[in-house]
């Protein structure tokens, strides 16, 4: 058994004249009496709080965005439970969708970035390979600079401690070991 839609009452026909005026209060009038039982009716739909009060506020802004225009032909409430109702089931749809783009995205990624990782990790040790090569060849100061601040972490007042000179020579040794790894790393990528 159906029941006839319940037309809208006097008080709710002056209240949805003022709205339509662009009467701020009225509309906050609207948003109070109503907030709290549609927050609890988008709950059911979504079953997360946070999102049900977006799906009434995103209505109610889209009834304010559209005041001059709204036009009700039955009750106020049964219109807001409606909208709300379909946004919600709509916010729903539109999480599924984003929850399923996010699985998929992430087991492309996962294969993705493992492969890229295996590369990488390849070519990284094939680079640190190249570059204590370099280091090897250097002059005796120069390489036990190198190796005294990458491989054991020193600082440049601690290796000039350690090699009896100054850390303004430490760095100058540190810098002329950079350059050097730097151009004979690009002669060899460039031949």
């Amino acid at each position: 058994m159906s029941y006839p839609a319940k037309k809208i009452s006097e008080s709710g026909r002056q209240l949805l004249e003022k709205i339509r005026a662009g009467n701020k209060d009225a509309f906050e009038k609207l948003f109070y009496s109503y907030y709290h039982d549609l927050c609890s009716l988008a709950f059911k739909v979504t079953h997360c709080p946070q999102q049900a009060r977006d799906v009434v506020q995103d209505v109610f802004l889209n009834l304010w965005n559209k005041h001059s225009k709204w036009n009700v032909k039955v009750s106020i409430k049964a219109y807001l439970y409606q909208a709300v109702w379909n946004e919600a089931l709509n916010a729903q749809a539109r999480e599924k969708r984003k929850l399923s783009l996010k699985k998929e995205f992430a087991e492309i990624s996962a294969y993705e970035v493992e492969s890229e990782a295996r590369e990488f990790s390849g070519n990284r040790q094939r680079l640190i390979t190249e570059i204590w090569n370099i280091v090897a060849n250097m002059p005796e100061r120069r390489k036990s600079v190198f190796i005294l601040h990458r491989k054991h972490a020193l600082t440049y007042k601690e290796i000039g401690r350690v090699l009896q000179i100054s850390p303004k020579t430490v760095e100058n040794h540190m810098g002329l070991a950079l350059t050097e790894i730097r151009e004979k790393m690009d002669d060899r990528h460039l031949r």
